[in-house]
């Protein structure tokens, strides 16, 4: 077992931009998959993100759990794949070009934050086949869960007729100062003081077991036939 000094458990995120195209009447349906080399100089599976459908530019929520461990080089792979069959598997799948990298880069970076270009299935850079985005947070050995009641009292809307379908939207402050939703409350309609059933998030989901990450909780009236309309935001 390795000394607790010596490593520290990262949550990748991750995002790309401008992937190619692989679909004729669509657009791809992208999936992350991570890996590692490990001492027999294999590839080894990590995590995965889940598909995405229909979108060149997607924004994976799944994120990736990775051991980084100090002082050593730990080399890593993103691949990107096309995935088209219903079982979400990648023997048929195309390949949308990949990166490798080490950890201690994707942590080396500014706000730990590493965007690099995706190399193309034969292994050359290749700017037709996008960027991607990793994102390292370190995520603290928290299993808790945090259990709170939200309520609002006086609440505007915006609609011509009634007292507003209010709910409520719960985003993290991530370290690249990107907002990231983890969590929507459900809808309560036509009242202006709602009280929402209670909710319950794991640490992990809601700050990374840190007590000190900023949580934006956003207010914002539904609509059935149009966009849902913004109300107002409080930061703690």
């Amino acid at each position: 077992k390795m000394p607790q000094q010596m490593y520290s458990t990262l949550l990748m995120t991750i995002e790309c931009q401008d992937l190619k195209n692989k679909d004729l009447f669509s657009k791809s349906d992208p999936v992350c998959v991570m890996e590692r080399k490990n001492s027999k100089q294999e590839w080894v599976e990590v995590g995965r993100t889940e598909v995405i459908q229909n979108n060149l530019n997607p924004k994976f929520s799944t994120k990736i759990q990775m051991v980084y461990v100090f002082e050593t080089v730990q080399l890593i792979r993103f691949s990107l794949y096309d995935v088209d069959s219903a079982d979400k598997t990648l023997s048929d799948a195309d390949s949308l070009g990949f990166l490798e990298t080490t950890v201690g880069r994707i942590v080396g970076s500014v706000g730990s934050c590493f965007v690099g270009s995706l190399q193309d299935p034969k292994g050359k850079a290749n700017s037709n086949h996008g960027t991607i985005k990793i994102l390292a947070e370190e995520a603290k050995a928290q299993n808790d869960s945090l259990r709170f009641v939200v309520s609002g009292a006086g609440l505007k809307t915006k609609d011509w007729v009634g007292k507003g379908d209010h709910y409520i939207k719960i985003r993290r402050r991530r370290q690249d100062r990107e907002l990231e939703d983890v969590f929507s409350t459900e809808v309560v309609k036509d009242n202006k003081d709602p009280t929402f059933k209670p909710i319950e998030i794991p640490m992990q989901i809601l700050n990374l077991g840190k007590f000190d990450t900023p949580l934006v909780f956003e207010v914002w009236d539904w609509n059935a036939r149009s966009n849902h309309d913004f109300l107002g935001q409080i930061t703690t």
